[in-house]
């Protein structure tokens, strides 16, 4: 009795199993295939021409704030310099009054470049945060119009066949079209 309920109870455990199966199997031949793309975000950092405008206006910006605290450092050293001579002919507590003064403005100084420096990183990471949000949505609108289900950066692709599965020239193409030049928003200002 016991080997039938046993025998039953196998017969009934392959039986559901073999249900399970066969629907899986149902399910799997409904399912698209796959079809990925790859795109080289390196390659359109480098090529676009809204990246070469953000890169461009960078570097300018740096150039301006290298300047900016050459002239700052220069006027601190010649205010060193003459605090330097006035000890001499100064109290103790008029050239204490003078040290501190001159220590207030140079930490001043100092906060000021570290607060443009800080601008400018920001104006710039906004910068490429919307140029990177057009990129998204021109591989999305690619991905609908070709058939894409998946697109992977090329960094993360050991191997792929560049004819047909690459659309880095197309996205740099149409992100040209939808943004020829880019003006970035002078540090601080957001």
């Amino acid at each position: 009795m016991m080997q039938v309920a046993t025998r039953s109870l196998a017969a009934l455990a392959f039986a559901l199993l073999w249900i399970s199966i066969v629907q899986s199997g149902a399910q799997a031949q409904q399912l698209r295939p796959t079809v990925i793309a790859v795109i080289d975000m390196k390659r359109i950092a480098q090529a676009s021409e809204a990246t070469k405008d953000i890169r461009a206006q960078s570097e300018q910006f740096k150039e301006q704030l290298i300047a900016e605290a050459g002239q700052a450092e220069e006027q601190l050293r010649a205010e060193g310099e003459e605090l330097k001579r006035q000890r001499a002919i100064l109290s103790p507590e008029a050239f204490a009054e003078k040290r501190r003064e001159f220590d207030r403005k140079a930490s001043d100084t100092q906060r000021y470049l570290v607060d443009r420096e800080r601008g400018l990183k920001q104006s710039f990471d906004a910068a490429r945060a919307q140029v990177f949000r057009e990129i998204i949505k021109i591989v999305s609108e690619l991905s609908q119009s070709k058939g894409y289900t998946m697109v992977v950066r090329r960094s993360q692709v050991e191997f792929f066949t560049p004819d047909t599965m690459e659309i880095t020239d197309d996205v740099i193409a149409v992100l040209n079209q939808r943004i020829p030049s880019f003006k970035v928003a002078t540090p601080g200002s957001q």
